[in-house]
């Protein structure tokens, strides 16, 4: 008999430029790193961060995520990216005890191996690191989540665009939205949405499609979008967008860097919209907007 293979883990090293270093930390914490070492030398920042249970194609998403975020912050300058895989001294358990759960409102988010019994008017999602991008750690995904919590209606439609892990679909469910729409141009993703969807036990109220807006119906409008996506995206849906908002009905854009914001908002009132909140966490903006009557 073959004797198993020890565990090991997956060893992540950037040097970036010190305004990505923020964004980038955070995207791996998303992606299941239970912390980091950053360092500063005239190269840059060095970020080493370790992933127990990595996503399909991990390092060919880091390297997009990388890439668009150089785009968008107008700071492309050299990215190292080195991957390494390194035997593990023990570590294969003792790294789930970095995660804990989070509350967004009535929104509690927690891995599968958390003892964790939601209160009265709070709703649970299980959700383990790795599967895909979402679990609440990033600023981007909090912001929406908090909004989530604050702004989802009963048996109102709502649509989650560039949905990751599913994670925002999932509580929308939970909170009694109905349709969820969720939808991701990486297969992957829908693939892990929907996964976790069943886990959650919504898999039948929430509907995972592959593509983007131009996979609804023309006439389809919810009450709430929420979109975690980069400003350039953002920017080139906005006109369409504003076609599947409900009349009062408010989105949320995340994942706009601070610098971006001011383009974005341009956008929002080009496309007939009202910029009606803004909240800022870090190098990251979200802006909740709203379709006049």
């Amino acid at each position: 008999m073959t004797a198993p293979a020890p565990p090991s883990w997956l060893e992540v090293t950037l040097t970036l430029p010190e305004p990505l270093a923020d964004p980038a930390g955070c995207a791996l914490l998303e992606w299941g790193a239970p912390g980091l070492v950053e360092e500063t030398d005239g190269a840059g920042v060095r970020l080493r961060a370790y992933l127990a249970e990595p996503p399909r194609g991990f390092g060919r998403r880091l390297r997009a995520y990388l890439a668009a975020l150089g785009t968008a912050s107008g700071v492309p300058g050299p990215v190292s990216v080195r991957l390494a895989r390194r035997r593990d001294p023990g570590w294969a358990r003792a790294w789930r005890a970095f995660h804990r759960p989070l509350r967004f409102g009535r929104v509690v988010v927690a891995a599968s191996w958390h003892r964790v019994r939601p209160v009265r008017g709070q709703v649970l999602v299980r959700l383990d690191p790795g599967m895909a991008f979402g679990t609440g750690q990033h600023p981007t995904t909090a912001a929406c989540l908090g909004a989530l919590a604050a702004h989802v209606r009963p048996d109102r439609p709502l649509l989650d665009l560039g949905t990751g892990s599913g994670i925002l679909a999932i509580a929308a469910a939970r909170l009694g939205a109905r349709p969820v729409i969720a939808l991701d141009t990486d297969p992957e993703a829908c693939r892990a949405a929907a996964a976790n969807c069943r886990r959650n036990g919504v898999g039948s109220t929430v509907r995972v499609r592959c593509g983007s807006l131009e996979v609804l119906r023309p006439r389809a409008a919810f009450a709430l979008i929420l979109a975690n996506l980069t400003a350039a995206a953002h920017l080139a849906l906005l006109p369409a967008l504003r076609g599947h908002l409900a009349p009062r009905g408010r989105a949320v854009l995340a994942g706009i860097l601070a610098a971006q914001a001011p383009d974005v908002r341009r956008a929002v009132r080009a496309a007939g919209l009202a910029v009606v909140g803004r909240q800022r966490t870090g190098e990251w903006v979200a802006l909740h907007v709203a379709r006049p009557s």
